[in-house]
């Protein structure tokens, strides 16, 4: 239902826009692959819990939090604020198995597979449209291909 998503992971970031159900970018207006933006959304929505830490500590620093894998904003229309959903540090450096999730500023801070956030953490350009050109073939009237020798 989101109708804007910024996302910031560690090698980029970027907003994306919907309009007449067909995502884009920000300021640029180049196309977004609708797909790929509703498995983010798809992504988000299907995050579970393993376990919560109930009463994290005021340092964001123990949980990776300080300095995020992603961060997420979701406007949906309707809803007063801005969802947020920050990816933090992995709670066992040597397994890498499971990860700290932050829904907004919430005083509990889950643990989520990092199977699950996977899609959360990918690149802003695997949002992007991979067209090259759009022709549709009722507007030819002749088409003439040439190659070398």
């Amino acid at each position: 239902m989101a109708a804007r998503v910024e996302l910031t992971v560690a090698n980029g970031s970027a907003v994306l826009v919907k309009k007449d159900a067909a995502w884009s970018f920000e300021p640029d207006g180049g196309r977004a692959e609708t797909p790929a933006v509703t498995d983010l959304l798809s992504a988000i929505g299907k995050l579970t819990a393993v376990a919560f830490v109930e009463e994290a500590p005021a340092d964001p620093a123990g949980f990776g939090l300080d300095y995020p894998q992603a961060q997420i904003r979701l406007t949906i229309p309707g809803a007063e604020e801005v969802e947020r959903l920050t990816v933090g540090g992995y709670t066992d450096e040597k397994t890498k198995r499971l990860v700290y999730v932050r829904r907004n500023e919430a005083a509990s801070v889950a643990k989520v597979r990092v199977e699950d956030v996977q899609k959360l953490l990918q690149l802003p350009t695997a949002y992007r449209d991979r067209t090259l050109i759009e022709v549709l073939p009722s507007t030819f009237e002749r088409m003439v291909l040439s190659t070398e020798n």
